[in-house]
């Protein structure tokens, strides 16, 4: 019994740096995810929402997933930028181990040059790095400003939280 015992809790709490991520803390796994930034073509010009950082700030909130911060120095000779489909992702997953990758496209919408009332689209997309599936989020963003994209993020964050686990 006492094997048993032991087995329980070296599993529960060992970690291997050549294997996926996962936190056991009551029973549960937890998932860690991974944000890339987004897929922007005008992303140079300086006016595009950090929808990165808006979904990487809700998942941190998130008590069921552990949020990998995106780390750019890591990723250094890495093409990750403009990425929005799971067959680029194999070189930044062999830099940078997840469960999950979540990855953003963003596109204008209504622009007249004023960047708090510039409207944008957004797309989601969820890759699955376990199971090699991707999906396409259900939380889409039509035609909204910065400040609507943050706050229905926020808000309806619980569809977003539901496809990751």
């Amino acid at each position: 019994m006492n094997a048993i015992v032991y087995f329980l809790i070296f599993t529960s709490l060992s970690f291997s740096s050549n294997s996926l991520i996962k936190m056991k803390t009551a029973g549960k796994v937890k998932h860690t995810v991974l944000v890339l930034p987004s897929y922007d073509l005008i992303a140079n010009e300086g006016i595009s929402p950090n929808m990165h950082q808006y979904v990487e700030m809700a998942i941190a909130k998130d008590t069921n997933v552990v949020l990998i911060k995106f780390p750019f120095k890591k990723m250094m000779g890495v093409r990750y930028q403009n990425i929005f489909d799971k067959k680029y992702c194999k070189p930044i997953l062999a830099k940078q181990k997840a469960d999950i990758i979540i990855m953003l496209k963003l596109e204008p919408g209504t622009m007249n040059g004023n960047m708090e009332t510039d409207k944008w689209n957004c797309s989601i997309r969820i890759y699955y790095a376990l199971t090699g599936r991707q999906i396409d989020s259900k939380l889409l963003f039509k035609d909204l400003t910065t400040a609507e994209i943050n706050a229905k993020l926020t808000a309806d964050y619980t569809v977003l939280g539901a496809e990751i686990k």
